[in-house]
């Protein structure tokens, strides 16, 4: 690509960056220098990196006149197109989805549509609305293949597999575009572990549990040269999903650990929060009662501290499940009756379902049978409602346990036939993510 002379010295030093920190591990600090100095000319996608990392557009180290990617955007479009990527750096997911359907309706070069409409299925993905991305992203790859552009091809095949959710299809797309990320030169290694970390998490949805972890490992290895606190601390939050799921505690709890020592030290106080919660709700399956209490104590502080609605709901349900096990009757109450009001005021229907499975865990150790019923009644309805998947399951086959320790056997055979049932239909749900990598709710089998 011929560049404007001076465009790449004068991006980078505006954004303060030094040539190893543009260069990262993606390429060479002496292939940025070689391209300052204009001993050399960068390929579309090592100019796209430059780019992305100095917080350009590809316009400004354009010559006068030359335009990539078809007819050239007028100046007061591309200036709403940088616009649009300060936004997307920002994670201002609602601005970027109003400014993208606005711009993709206005005169963009090719080129320019391309990242619009990739930026707008990204946002929509972040949102939850995956139907929405899917239309965007196939647009965006398809002008991404026209202009030769096989990294950006690669970013918008790991954005649809993320949007197609449990389609059995978003597990092969995500592997294509592993293969496809592995042929660039120089492969992307951030690119890379990221869609090993798709990878990890869709095997997670299909119970794959050892091809997670061996997802995971990869992952995990890729991203050492990065040195991405965040991402490898979410990378043991998921293999202490995967060995958790399997039935190996230590290992899990040594991942849970891990990730939480990670957390304390990187940016994302939120992430910290979670995996407190998360060990804490490992803690119990254990029965290390009191370890379990200081991790929930401490996420429910954090909570408290950034203001954390939607995760507390999700500490105090695992406070419950703990004071129920401990025998604590009237904490679990308590517990309870702040986890209904939370979700009821966050209208979070789930995690309402899982406070009324709780509660008909608790009536049940004291043989309230009628109160049982209601509340696992409740749940079971609120479950199916939201499509929530293996809880439902979970739900019917813990509400069966339940009624064949009262030695109803008939209600007892019927609720295990409903699990059997709802186990054979995999719902397409958002709401899944609560149990893939999320916040972990209580509810231990």
């Amino acid at each position: 690509m011929e560049v404007r002379p001076g465009s790449v010295r004068e991006a980078r030093q505006e954004a303060g960056l030094s040539l190893a920190q543009v260069a990262g591990s993606d390429i060479t600090r002496a292939a940025i220098h070689l391209i300052e100095s204009g001993q050399t000319k960068p390929s579309l996608p090592t100019l796209e990196l430059i780019a992305r990392r100095t917080g350009k557009p590809l316009s400004f180290f354009m010559p006068e006149g030359v335009v990539v990617g078809g007819a050239k955007t007028p100046p007061e479009l591309q200036a709403r197109v940088s616009e649009l990527e300060r936004l997307s750096l920002q994670r201002d997911d609602e601005e970027v989805l109003k400014l993208s359907e606005w711009l993709i309706e206005r005169g963009l070069s090719r080129a320019d549509e391309a990242q619009v409409r990739l930026l707008a299925g990204q946002a929509r993905v972040q949102t939850r609305r995956p139907q929405g991305a899917l239309v965007h992203l196939r647009r965006a790859r398809s002008l991404f293949e026209d202009l030769g552009d096989e990294w950006m091809v690669v970013e918008c095949m790991d954005w649809e597999s993320a949007a197609l959710g449990e389609d059995p299809a978003a597990l092969d797309l995500a592997r294509e575009a592993l293969e496809r990320c592995r042929g660039l030169d120089p492969i992307p290694v951030d690119l890379e572990a990221r869609i090993l970390t798709r990878t990890a998490a869709k095997h997670l949805q299909r119970h794959e549990w050892q091809e997670a972890i061996e997802a995971y490992d990869a992952a995990l290895e890729v991203s050492k040269s990065l040195r991405d606190l965040d991402r490898m601390a979410r990378l043991h939050d998921g293999l202490s999903d995967a060995y958790r799921q399997l039935g190996n505690l230590d290992q899990a709890n040594r991942h849970a650990q891990r990730a939480i020592a990670l957390h304390s030290v990187a940016r994302d106080r939120t992430m910290l929060a979670r995996s407190e919660n998360n060990l804490g709700v490992l803690l119990i399956e254990q029965g290390r009662f009191p370890e379990a209490a200081n991790h929930l104590h401490r996420a429910l502080e954090l909570c408290a501290d950034l203001g954390i609605e939607s995760g507390r709901s999700h500490v105090v349900l695992s406070l419950a499940e703990l004071e129920i096990a401990r025998g604590n009757v009237d904490d679990a109450r308590s517990f309870l009756a702040e986890a209904r009001a939370l979700a009821r005021r966050q209208q979070e229907s789930l995690t309402l379902a899982y406070a009324h499975q709780l509660a008909g865990r608790l009536a049940s150790t004291e043989d309230d049978s009628a109160a049982a019923d209601r509340e696992y009644g409740k749940a079971l309805v609120l479950m199916s409602e939201a499509r929530a998947g293996e809880r439902l399951v979970q739900c019917h086959s813990e509400y069966a346990a339940a009624l064949e320790k009262r030695g109803d056997h008939a209600r007892a055979a019927e609720q295990y036939r409903q699990a059997v049932e709802a186990g054979r239909v995999r719902h397409s749900s958002s709401q899944s993510v609560d149990l893939l990598g999320g916040w972990r709710p209580a509810l231990a089998n």
